[in-house]
């Protein structure tokens, strides 16, 4: 046994070792796990499989072999692999089904619900949990589709039953009818019933029967409403209007909160109604309001002293209610107007102010602010009255101190109290010292058809005629044509002038006026008489009284009067309203006068036309007065009957009781008999009173007991009063009062009936002396019981006899919990939080025992500084929409949404037409629509827009960061001193704005515009505040009016977006959407309105007021880097003060400086280097053009003349070289890819340039025919005789003579304005950039070249200007002139194919070879014929060496446009201004700085210098042109010999 054990365990380790030794291999694989069928991708069940698969014989565990599979070496890295393998593969399988979920009695949809369903229902040998059964059902691999799927799928099938009933709802009971009163109804009756699986809403929707939840909240409302029964929780006498501080509809809401306790279930507002017995809340609140008014007692705050009138400064009604406000202090509980009313014993608030004013004009002392030479009449323009108060104005605002206004200010410097007074001697000091001129004159008024001669109509037809140029007005006008300085002088001659010419003509007739049916004779009826026959006729022109006048034919109106009213009185039927019997005198119970003509005036009813007095005429027959007045005093006093009142023995003295002196004039007894006979016994003792008990010492109290005592006892003849005398033992009643008081006093003890909670001080209303006490008092009231007053209560809850004490302790228990402010019409100019939160710091108080921001809080109703924020901002944003508003609509019919997003893009009619908002441009007529909304702009402007909010525009109404931008590129307006859009200069189609920005670049094509690039454009915006209810930030649409609309495009005439380029960018936007400029003008808002702040039973109420004054100025701002610096009309500036006022955040400013990129330097308004910094921040790896490369026009179109002039227009301080700047404008990278970009331009702009081929100037020139011409072989080689005149020897051949002619004739008219186009093959793989023609005969006589005559020309030759070295590949030899005279001539071109001198190489080489040598020289034929056929013309490379060559160059004129496109590519164009010139070549000889003309080595040196060919091609070219180091030796042999004889040996270059 041992040896096994022994063997074995060698085997083992062996085993072990040599495994170790072997690289380890899986057991297993991937496959074989079956992930497929696996169930689920569990961590877990991955293992158990690897397990389950390793087999007994695996040597590893099942983590090696999960390595193994995987190739990982760590394990939590395997089984991450093989969990994502397992997820590729694994197929699950439902474990149920929907139907098997039985959505349809799920009972509800709730995501848990039906998660708890499938969890029950997939079973226990289920491998996957939930979610994943979930998705199986839904065929998904997204949960949240699936969560959706199923929950819809449910929401399809479910049935919902009710868990309750209407009824069960004990509506009747419920309390109140709010949504959630009924929703914890539903919610406890199904908590009740304790099955029920929906929640309460879907319970409200089954009882309701339907599935729109709002339509069930309002059933179940309706249905509550119908069935409910309120019952009050407290009474009007618990209210205690008498002390309620002041009947504002707050406070009345507040004190009936706080008369309810928490058992009442409805809100103050039902409460209301149910104690008004009304069910209109409005009803209830008239009269709450009218019941408090009738209880209340005001008492005063302050005293007329207190408001010191004398130094108050100004006497304006506003100031006494500020100087009232501020001295009947927070504590008053009524407002100022009403404190005015109490302090002036008047319930009258106009008497109140009359009486106020008064007292303070009586007290005041007023101080001057200005002087006169201050108003500087000479130059003040015309002395109306409001000019003169405006200069007034002006002086005082610069003053800036002044308390009083400029009418006070006007009676302080003419040294009156009277300001009519004041008035006469500004206009007086003014007028000595202006000089007016008349505009009109008396004549062109034309009185005499002028109507009437009221005033108005004076002044009317004087306004009429005054004339737009006028400089004063029609009340000035009246005084010069008056030649008087009294305006009521020149009233008086006017109308005595107009009067004295104007002839009236009747309107009616006293027929008409029907005088005997007119009722009676009173002047107001006869004259509402012939008002009305007036109004009849209907042109009228005088008024009734004229009429008057012209029917009683007098200038006399008091004649005219008593003329009426006589005419009436002769005229008129009067007819009594009443009768004697109706006066019922035997009971009028006297006679006097006035109860007659009582009498009669009850018994005249409405429809009676005549008064008492005529009645009474009518009555007597008299016309008398007097008489009647006797005659109905007598009818009176014969038919009264007067009745007596008692009897002596009704007075019964004997039982009289008493001998008070009422008593006595009652009993009609004589007081002194009587007061003799009584004596007086008390009837009850001072302990039986119970003072200790009594609850209080007041006098009534102490009087009530005693007459208690008296009672009980029963038989007391005397009263209280008497009663207290006898007990303090003494005659006199004060004494008696004092004696019994002090008594109680002694004995008395106090209990408390109420405690400091019950004072309820949260909703108290406010933590005034009086509130308290009325709390007090509320308490004590409830109490009932309660038999001391609220001081004493108080001193009782404050544990002290003294009050002082008391109150004080008192105030600051409520303080804790109140707040220390009311909010009873405060008023505050704006409406946000930081205005509210300043006036409520600032009437905190030291005495307040918390904080600012818990002050907020217990004004809000919040529990965080964040809600008291939020509720404060809500309230302000809720007044600003009560605020009088417009829309842009409003302001023209045109101004729809969609029009003023169009507008803010530039595409509207506003934008795109040109002509004058006012007045004319003889070039451009203005459409009726442009003139329809300038004149609505111009009139929104002037009537609405400074003093209504004007609403949104849409594109605009969601700027992210606080501002919006217009920036302008074009001027449509002219003679308005803006721009440069002008009459008669037809220029304002593409006429500029003033400058004022510098665009730098547009977004997203990040396109540049450096320098001028972009012409003149003018940038301004606006700016608002972070807090949406700032007056900038609610007012910033007026603003945007005001800039846009109104300042720039109707005053100034500026339209149109800056660029128009791919990118779009819009006139004017939010700030964010605009491109990057480098500054922008701005505007700010200045505005006032005040917001009245009160604080309500649920927290602080605020409402607007109607005063709403909008400026628009300048903004004033700070500059970025030096904040103590002010920089006003820019707007990156004005960003920098609103940041610096805590109105915007570092972080929107940021966003704003993207694109005001020169916000550091506002003063520089191009600021280039600020527009680089910023476009190469934003575009990586790109940099900023320096160049104004756009709209040039530069000769030529190839890299060299185009890298030229962009060198010209670089900007010395560019921080680039030229060639990165070219990389710019072509958008590469790279020098190549920059040429490539140069190239491809030019080339498709040079397929515009007219082209011709060498077939149009002769049908014979085809492309074989030019190469044999070119070879020297065809008959205009061959032939001999004249293409210019004639040669009598050789006559020339009608096809030679045709195409001289039309060479000669291309040479005139063609061959300078056209590109020349060869495609014949000779000439189509020049490599050296090079051509040469040399001829060897001349066939055309007289032409002073060559030595062709007309008689010998068979073997002529041309001029000689060169030497044929040798040919090639022959390598034949042509020492000395064996070659005999040749001539050779060139041109060369640049390697650029787009240079002139490459574009028109075909041109040239027609101008060298078939017109200046052949045509006009007759220059032909090859220069020898040997085996190497050599051409006549041919490519450099092509010809044999010669010495050197003339040369021929072109000077062309072809205007290239260029521009930048839409993405800031440069484009360039044509202008078709084509001409060619020829001339000698201008070169640079070899290897010198010498110039030489007319020489083809010259010329191409002077190529490569300029960098238009290379070394190497020039090398190549001085292989062919042997003498090109002497250009000027025609008959170089030397240079030919040398280069033969280094190819064959010395020696062997000679005619051997």
């Amino acid at each position: 046994v041992l040896l096994q054990l022994l063997t074995t365990s060698f085997l083992y380790a062996s085993a072990g070792t040599l495994g170790r030794s072997l690289q380890q291999t899986p057991c297993t694989s991937i496959d074989t796990l079956d992930f497929p069928n696996i169930g689920n991708c569990y961590e877990w069940t991955i293992w158990a499989v690897v397990t389950n698969n390793l087999g007994e014989s695996c040597p590893h565990n099942r983590l090696e072999e999960a390595k193994l599979l995987t190739g990982e070496d760590d394990v939590d890295l395997a089984m991450n692999t093989l969990e994502a393998k397992c997820a590729e593969q694994i197929v699950y399988q439902a474990c149920t089904s929907v139907e098997a979920l039985d959505f349809e009695n799920i009972g509800n949809c709730n995501e848990w619900t039906i998660w708890g369903a499938i969890d029950n229902n997939r079973g226990e040998s289920c491998m996957h949990d939930k979610y994943i059964e979930a998705l199986v059902l839904a065929e998904t691999d997204d949960l949240e589709v699936a969560k959706a799927w199923l929950k819809d799928t449910c929401e399809a099938e479910i049935v919902y039953k009710p868990c309750t009933t209407v009824a069960a709802l004990d509506f009747e009971n419920i309390g109140n009818c709010y949504e959630w009163t009924i929703w914890a109804a539903i919610q406890d009756q199904m908590n009740i019933g304790g099955s029920c699986m929906h929640n309460k809403y879907q319970e409200g929707m089954i009882l309701a029967g339907t599935e729109d939840l709002d339509a069930a909240k309002a059933w179940l409302i309706n249905e509550c409403e119908s069935q409910i029964a309120y019952k009050p929780c407290t009474t009007v006498a618990a209210l205690d209007f008498p002390n309620i501080g002041n009947c504002h509809e707050w406070t009345i809401w507040g004190v009936i909160q706080n008369n309810m306790d928490n058992t009442c279930m409805h809100n103050k507002y039902q409460e209301a109604m149910v104690l008004a017995n009304t069910d209109d809340l409005e009803v209830a609140k008239v009269w709450m309001k009218d019941t408090c008014e009738e209880q209340i007692v005001y008492k005063p705050c302050t005293t007329i002293e207190a408001l010191d009138f004398e130094n108050i400064g100004k006497c304006d009604e506003w100031t006494i209610w500020r100087e009232i406000d501020n001295k009947k202090g927070e504590s008053c509980m009524h407002d100022k107007y009403i404190e005015a009313m109490v302090l002036t014993e008047t319930g009258d608030l106009e008497v109140a102010k009359v009486s106020l004013k008064n007292a303070c004009e009586a007290a005041i002392v007023y101080q001057p602010c200005t002087t006169v030479e201050a108003l500087d009449f000479p130059n003040i323009g015309n002395c109306y009255e409001w000019t003169i108060w405006a200069a007034i104005q002006d002086q005082m605002n610069i003053a800036g101190s002044c308390m009083h206004n400029k009418y006070r200010e006007g009676m302080v410097l003419a040294g009156t109290e009277d300001l009519d007074a004041a008035k006469a001697w500004l206009i007086n000091e003014c007028e000595n010292s202006i000089e007016y001129n008349a505009c009109t004159n008396v004549e062109a008024l034309d009185f005499e058809n002028i109507g009437n001669c009221d005033e108005w109509t004076i002044w009317s037809r004087i306004d009429n005629n005054l004339g737009e140029s006028c400089m004063h007005k029609k009340y000035t006008e009246a005084m010069v044509l008056a030649d008087t300085d009294d305006l009521e002088v020149a009233k008086v001659w006017l109308k005595s002038t107009c009067e004295a010419q104007i002839v009236y003509k009747p309107c009616t007739t006293v027929a008409a006026l029907d005088f005997p049916n007119i009722g009676n004779c009173y002047e107001w009826t006869i004259w509402a008489a012939i008002q009305d026959q007036m109004n009849i006729g209907g042109s009228c022109m005088h008024n009734k009284y004229r009429e008057g006048m012209v029917l009683a034919g007098t200038e006399d109106l008091d004649a005219a009067k008593a003329w009426l009213i006589n005419e009436c009185e002769n005229s008129i039927d009067y007819k009594p309203c009443t009768t004697v019997e109706a006066l019922n005198f035997p009971n009028i119970g006297n006679c006097n006068e006035w109860t007659i003509w009582g009498a009669i005036q009850d018994n005249m009813d409405d429809s009676c036309m005549h008064n008492k007095y005529q009645e009474g005429m009518v009555l007597a027959n008299n016309d008398d007065l007097e008489a009647a007045k006797l005659w109905l005093k007598n009818i009176c006093e014969a038919q009264i009957v007067y009745k007596a009142c008692t009897t002596v023995e009704a007075l019964d003295f004997e039982n009289i009781g008493n001998c008070y002196e009422w008593t006595i004039w009652a009993a009609i007894q004589d007081q002194n008999i009587c007061e003799a006979q009584i004596v007086y016994k008390a009837c009850t003792t001072v302990e039986a009173l119970d003072f200790p008990n009594i609850g209080n010492c007041y006098e009534w109290t102490i009087w009530a007991a005693i007459q208690d005592q008296m009672n009980i006892g029963g038989s007391c003849m005397h009263n209280k009063y008497r009663e207290g005398m006898v007990l303090a033992g003494t005659d006199d009643l004060e004494t008696a009062k004092t004696w019994l008081q002090n008594t109680c006093e002694s004995q008395i003890v106090y209990k408390a009936c109420t405690t400091v909670e019950s004072l309820d001080f949260p909703n108290i209303g406010g933590c005034y002396e009086w509130t308290i006490w009325g709390a007090i008092q509320d308490q004590m009231n409830i109490h009932g019981s309660c038999m001391h007053n609220k001081y004493q209560e108080g001193m009782v809850l404050a544990g002290t006899a003294d009050l002082e004490i008391a109150k004080s302790w008192l105030m600051e228990e409520c303080q804790k919990v109140f707040g220390c402010t009311t909010y009873k019409d405060v008023r505050v100019n704006g409406c946000t939080y930081n205005s509210f939160t300043e006036k409520v710091e600032s009437s905190l108080g030291d005495s307040c025992p918390h904080g600012l921001n818990k002050e907020l809080q217990i004004l809000t109703k919040t529990n965080s500084d964040v809600a008291a924020k939020n509720y404060i901002d809500a309230i302000c944003n809720s007044a600003w929409e009560q605020v009088d508003s417009n829309t842009f609509n409003d302001v023209d019919i045109d101004f729809t949404p969609t029009f003023m997003s169009e507008y803010s893009l530039g595409g509207t009619y506003l934008n795109s037409e040109t002509g004058n908002f006012k007045g004319d441009n003889p070039d451009y007529q203005t459409s009726d629509q442009s003139r329809r909304a300038g004149n609505s702009i111009q009139e929104f402007e002037e009537n609405n827009l400074s003093s209504n909010v004007l609403g949104s525009v849409e594109t605009l109404s969601t700027c992210d960061y606080q501002s919006i931008m217009c920036c302008f590129g074009r001027d449509r307006q002219s003679n308005d001193n803006n721009g440069n859009c002008n009459d008669g200069e037809g220029n304002c189609d593409d006429a500029d704005p003033a400058d004022n920005s510098n665009l730098c670049f547009t977004e997203p094509s990040l396109t540049p515009f450096p320098g001028e690039l972009e012409d003149a454009v003018h940038c301004h915006g606006l700016a608002w505040a972070e807090d949406s209810n700032e007056f900038i930030s609610q007012l910033r649409f007026n603003n945007f009016f005001f800039v846009s609309l109104y300042d720039h495009m109707y005053t100034r005439g500026y339209v149109e977006r800056m660029v128009d380029n791919s990118d779009e960018i819009p006139m004017c936007g939010c700030i964010e959407n605009m491109p990057a400029v480098s500054r922008a003008d701005c505007t700010q808002i200045d505005a006032s309105l005040t917001f009245t702040f009160n604080r309500g039973a649920a927290g602080l109420l605020v409402q607007d007021g109607d005063n709403l004054n909008i400026n628009f100025n300048s903004c004033r701002g700070i500059r970025y880097n030096d904040p103590e610096q002010a920089k006003n009309n820019d707007l990156a500036s004005y960003t920098s003060k609103l940041v610096r006022d805590n109105k915007m955040s570092n972080a929107t400013q940021d966003v704003i400086f993207q694109t005001l990129l020169g916000y550091a330097n506002p003063d520089d308004n191009e600021n280039e280097a600020a527009c680089a910094a910023g476009y190469e921040k934003l575009a990586v790896g790109r940099v900023y053009p320096c160049s104004d490369f756009d709209d040039n026009e530069i000769n030529g179109c190839d890299y060299l003349t185009i890298l030229t002039a962009i060198d010209e227009a670089m900007n010395e301080a560019c921080p680039h070289d030229l060639f990165k700047e070219l990389q710019i404008l072509t958008g590469t990278d790279n020098d190549v890819d920059a040429k490539d970009y140069i190239d491809t331009m030019c080339n498709a702009a040079w397929n515009d340039v007219d082209k011709t081929i060498y077939q149009d100037i002769d049908l014979d020139l085809t492309d074989d025919f030019m190469d044999e011409y070119t070879a020297g072989r065809t008959y205009l080689n061959l032939e001999i005789g004249n293409f210019i005149g004639d040669n009598p020897t050789y006559e020339t051949s009608e096809e030679s003579r045709r195409v001289g002619d039309n060479i000669r004739l291309f040479y005139e008219n063609g061959v300078g304005s056209t590109a020349l186009q060869a495609s014949f093959s000779n000439f189509q793989s020049c490599e050296n950039q090079a051509i040469a023609c040399c001829f060897g005969a001349d066939r055309q006589s007289n032409d002073n070249n060559g030595n062709c005559s007309d008689d010998d020309c068979a073997d002529a030759d041309p001029a000689d200007n060169s030497n044929l070295c040798f040919t090639e590949p022959s390598f034949t030899a042509y020492p000395q002139a064996s070659e005999g005279s040749v001539h050779c001539h060139g041109l060369a071109w640049s390697d650029d194919s787009n240079d002139f001198s490459a574009r028109f190489k075909y041109n040239n080489f027609f101008y060298v070879s078939m017109y200046d040598h052949m045509v006009a020289r007759g220059y032909v034929k090859h220069m020898v014929d040997n085996e190497d056929d050599i051409p006549m013309c041919g490519c450099i490379e092509d010809m044999p060496k010669v010495s050197r060559a003339d040369c021929t160059q072109l000077d062309v004129q072809l205007t290239f446009r260029y521009s930048l496109d839409y993405d800031g590519l440069l484009v360039a164009e044509i202008d078709n201004d084509l001409e060619v010139d020829f001339k000698a070549c201008q070169g640079i000889i070899f290897g010198t700085e010498n110039r030489k003309n007319n020489d083809l080595s010259a010329y191409v040196n002077r190529l490569v210098i300029e960098g238009k060919m290379s070394a190497t091609t020039q090398s190549n070219i001085y292989q062919m042109l042997l003498g090109y180091e002497n250009p000027g030796n025609n008959n170089n042999e030397a240079v030919c010999a040398e280069a033969y004889e280094a190819l064959h040996g010395a020696g062997t270059y000679s005619n051997d």
